[in-house]
């Protein structure tokens, strides 16, 4: 069953990248999330090692999917732009409610140091955060803010992609951020 190369061309490319995915929650469901290896989610999905590759760059980039999976325009906002603290801190509790979802054993497989899709989701591309992350998205709200004059042009004058950063891990972790933005508003 395990041969190499791309998915034939009937196959239906959706359903293989769908298994991999199913195969993938099942396993760590059953036998958590560290026997999550490409053999394995191969093994339980039923698809060759090179229909893996064809849809994920590697074991990290699968586990990848499930942060990304996060639709961030679909939140339904309680607090408005002009409380852009409180906007922050829902996005974070958005993304803290999908890691609950997934689970302690996945979240401790996954936040390694060695994870290099990890590693490529937090960093910066051109200045800004990879499309998709929490981070960018948290970035499109300050400088929307920013645009809407809630927040003061310039006030901090680190570029936005830091600045996003640096709120949004404070605001996450505690409430001083929420302060030091409230104060910056107009």
């Amino acid at each position: 069953m395990n041969r190499i190369g791309r998915p034939r061309k009937d196959s239906q490319p959706v359903d293989n990248r769908q298994k991999i995915i199913r195969a993938t929650v099942n396993l760590i469901r059953r036998r958590g999330a560290g026997a999550v290896t490409v053999r394995n989610v191969c093994e339980w999905a039923e698809v060759s090692i090179g229909t893996f590759y064809h849809y994920f760059r590697n074991k990290d980039d699968l586990m990848m999917y499930f942060i990304k999976d996060t639709s961030w325009d679909a939140i339904a906002w309680d607090s408005p732009l002009s409380d852009i603290a409180g906007r922050i801190t829902e996005l974070y509790m958005h993304l803290v409610k999908r890691y609950i979802e997934l689970g302690k054993d996945f979240m401790k497989s996954f936040y390694t140091a060695d994870n290099q899709a990890l590693s490529a989701y937090m960093g910066q591309v051109d200045g800004g955060f990879s499309d998709g992350t929490v981070m960018a998205f948290c970035e499109q709200q300050l400088n929307l803010a920013m645009q809407q004059g809630i927040l003061k042009a310039g006030l901090i004058p680190m570029k936005p992609a830091k600045t996003s950063v640096r709120l949004s891990k404070a605001v996450s972790l505690n409430g001083a951020c929420r302060r030091m933005i409230l104060l910056s508003i107009r």
